[in-house]
């Protein structure tokens, strides 16, 4: 079936309606599955027998209610001379309301060499054109080489380019791998060793409008330093510190990404990818954001899910190589009854057409106290906390001393600079003064500046 928000109140798809993607569809018989960027959602192998359908959206999606005066698709029959039962939609309302959001993809940073940072802000719910605001502050050991389409404004701040656009903020498409509404190509210095986790933060703010769910309105895309990327990956984010991913109990919400190349020497007409789910994760929580290409999703078993990209004809790397990638992405909550020391692990495979699985690395999370979890640069580890924040921030520096820290925010503007004099390794930064919101901290030790994001309530 499929699921859509309806404009006019006639209870049928027309050219006025648009898709409700990321819906949640769930079976009676505990099966579940996602809408695509198209609205579409199936369910295979499917018991014969009665079974009811309910539908919940994603919680960016809460704008969308359901239209009382159209009928649902709440119950479905199969039986052995039919089988195959079609047209069991859902429909939606809109309201009045405009939520802004935006998401991004990276490929690994190699030095010397050049990369796409994908960029993907959308609005839901308000049918009329909406202007908009896309801040990107790039990590400064990343260079701005050119965007698509080229930026408002760009400025050089200690922290890193700063990049803003303002422009008008598409409804929601899907994640085009070959047309995202923003391209920036940044390049990675020769010089820089492999292993550090390069982070870059966006922001987007709607222009004449009020937005109900700031949640989604910033997005931190995280990649490694590499000599180079393995076509096909599974990664976390948030990635966690050393090489056991430690996070902590506040870190719920984990993001995953599944990322595919086709390096044959054919087109690959079909492909799929099941990715076993940890125990240690909530599967109640589980959302498919979105992919490259259409596809339909569903969960199998109870904790495998299965994402199954259909006539998509994915070009090889030999004769097309821009457009030989894929991916697909998806949230998950890991469970409230994990405790300290407990370890998250997750890999998927994938195949192309007929050929043999490919199986993807492990993620790894474990999850730490939050005393004990520090973020790694090449040369300091620099823990903060409490996050977030209310009036003050701690920050502690292990193995070399504080100098300097400095506070910036999403436009690349300092709002504080506070010199370390004493030779300590742990400092407490006043935020009476600043408005809730995200922010920028660049901590300057003894030993070179690392950058982290602060969250203030």
């Amino acid at each position: 079936g499929n699921a859509w928000i309806d404009s006019s109140g006639a209870c049928i798809q027309n050219a006025g309606d648009w898709p409700n993607p990321s819906a949640k569809i769930e079976l009676s018989t505990g099966a579940i599955a996602f809408t695509n960027s198209q609205g579409d959602y199936q369910f295979n192998q499917v018991p014969l027998g009665t079974h009811t359908l309910s539908k919940s959206n994603v919680w960016w999606m809460a704008g969308y209610q359901q239209a009382l005066g159209c009928a649902q698709g709440t119950s479905v029959t199969l039986t052995s001379t039919s089988n195959n039962v079609l047209n069991n939609h859902f429909t939606d309302s809109s309201l009045n309301i405009a939520d802004f959001s935006i998401w991004a993809y990276s490929q690994n940073y190699v030095p010397g060499d050049t990369t796409r940072i994908k960029i993907y802000p959308y609005r839901s719910y308000l049918l009329a054109p909406a202007q908009g605001i896309v801040s990107l502050v790039l990590n400064d050991s990343l260079n701005h080489l050119y965007s698509f389409p080229a930026p408002t404004s760009v400025n050089t701040t200690p922290n890193g380019d700063s990049l803003t656009w303002i422009m008008p903020i598409p409804s929601w498409s899907g994640y085009s791998w070959l047309n995202p509404p923003i391209e920036v190509f940044v390049g990675t210095p020769t010089n820089y060793t492999l292993g550090p986790v390069l982070s870059s933060t966006l922001q987007i703010t709607p222009i004449a409008l009020s937005d109900p769910f700031l949640s989604n309105n910033t997005y931190t895309v995280s990649r490694p330093i590499a000599s180079s990327y393995d076509p096909n990956e599974k990664y976390v984010s948030p990635r966690g510190e050393g090489p056991q991913g430690k996070i902590t109990k506040q870190d719920t919400l984990l993001e995953y990404t599944v990322v595919f190349q086709n390096t044959g020497t054919a087109p690959a007409r079909n492909i799929r990818i099941l990715d076993t789910l940890s125990s240690k994760l909530d599967l109640s929580t589980l959302w498919v954001r979105g992919g490259s290409h259409n596809y339909t999703a569903q969960v199998r078993n109870g904790n495998i899910l299965d994402i199954y990209f259909k006539d998509i004809y994915l070009p090889d790397s030999t004769h097309n190589e821009p457009l030989s990638h894929g991916f697909i992405t998806y949230t998950i909550e890991q469970k409230n009854s994990n405790a300290i020391g407990d370890v998250i692990q997750n890999s998927a495979s994938i195949y192309f057409d007929y050929n043999a699985p490919i199986k993807t690395n492990t993620t790894i999370n474990t999850l730490a106290h939050p005393t004990s979890v520090t973020d790694l640069t090449q040369r300091n580890e620099i823990s903060i906390y409490p996050q977030p924040a209310v009036s003050t921030v701690n920050i502690r520096s292990t193995g070399s001393t504080l100098r300097e820290i400095r506070l910036y925010d999403f436009q690349g503007r300092i709002l504080q600079k506070q010199e370390v004099f004493s030779s300590s390794s742990a400092y407490q930064l006043d935020l009476t003064n600043v408005p809730s919101g995200i922010y920028l901290l660049d901590i300057q030790t003894e030993n070179g500046t690392e950058r982290q994001s602060l969250v203030i309530e």
